[in-house]
């Protein structure tokens, strides 16, 4: 059996123009203006980054800020993809195995060791693949990864339902203490979300309807919740977010990833790019749905 795309739309159907529309992304004036040189010889270290997951014409140009700097210092074995579940709401993680996952570039196996070993070590990892059946937050990192690493990596599949604060901690330190039982450095954790969104068509308009004042607010309110990632205070940013009432879509993922950070030692987080739909997608402006990205990457 295999996992067929179903974030077709998202991204090209066809694999020439998925890498017209991804070296686009990297060329775009939010991206980071050149293409990455994928056979750079490099000595991998273990990376965590975070990535959005909208429509690459939206999405894709910050996406991109992250896959650059992961071309200069990552060639993973193995991809733990940490993303919110959009569809199926639940109090658990929602883990994939044994089915490889398709694209227009190819199929990707999934780490059937590393999927077992969450499954036994951690109550809230389940195997589900219902979970993962309609979900695009995860599948649309896919065809960038390939486009630097080709089908060389493999997978761990996770999407997270509504998690408080002390289930996420196990979850991480679950995660990061099976990472350290194995070579630490084959290891890219990717965490997909997007950041606030904001208009009519989200049912979120706290200074109301107006894109010049949502702008200025979204930008201010998703920026002091970037301050607390790269300051890797993950209390800090699960409580902003929950407290605020915001529509960061990937919190909880993007929480678990600092903590994992922290139990592996990684230190150095920064904020490669910031900026939302708006700005990056002129032509499809509406101020009715507006969403913030952002690319931050943890060494």
């Amino acid at each position: 059996m295999v996992r067929y795309p179903v974030a077709i739309g998202f991204y090209p159907g066809n694999k020439i123009d998925l890498k017209k529309s991804i070296e686009a992304s990297f060329l775009h004036k939010y991206g980071p203006g050149k293409l990455p040189e994928k056979d750079k010889e490099i000595k991998s270290q273990i990376a965590i980054g975070i990535s959005p997951h909208a429509g690459y014409q939206f999405s894709g140009p910050i996406a991109a800020n992250l896959y650059f700097s992961l071309s200069q210092i990552n060639k993973p074995k193995t991809v733990i993809l940490l993303g919110p579940s959009h569809y199926f709401l639940s109090d658990i993680v929602a883990i994939m195995k044994d089915e490889p996952w398709l694209t227009p570039f190819g199929e990707i196996k999934i780490n059937n060791d590393i999927a077992n070993k969450l499954i036994e070590d951690c109550d809230l990892i389940i195997e589900e693949p219902a979970a993962h059946a309609h979900e695009h937050s995860l599948e649309v990192q896919l065809p960038f990864l390939q486009y630097l690493y080709g089908n060389t990596f493999n997978i761990v599949p996770l999407v997270f339902g509504h998690l408080n604060l002390r289930s996420l901690e196990s979850i991480g330190d679950t995660i990061a203490r099976v990472i350290s039982e194995n070579n630490v450095n084959d290891f890219l954790i990717v965490v997909s979300s997007d950041f606030t969104h904001y208009g009519s068509g989200y049912g979120y308009t706290p200074v109301g309807s107006l894109p010049e004042k949502g702008l200025k607010w979204m930008y201010e309110m998703d920026n002091k919740a970037i301050k607390k990632i790269v300051n890797l205070d993950y209390r800090g940013f699960y409580e902003f977010v929950t407290k605020n009432n915001m529509t960061i879509c990937g919190y909880v993922p993007i929480t678990t990833g600092i903590i994992i950070a922290k139990q592996l030692g990684l230190g150095n987080a920064k904020l490669l790019k910031y900026a939302t739909s708006w700005d990056t997608a002129p032509e499809y402006r509406s101020g009715s749905h507006i969403v913030g990205y952002a690319s931050i990457l943890i060494t």
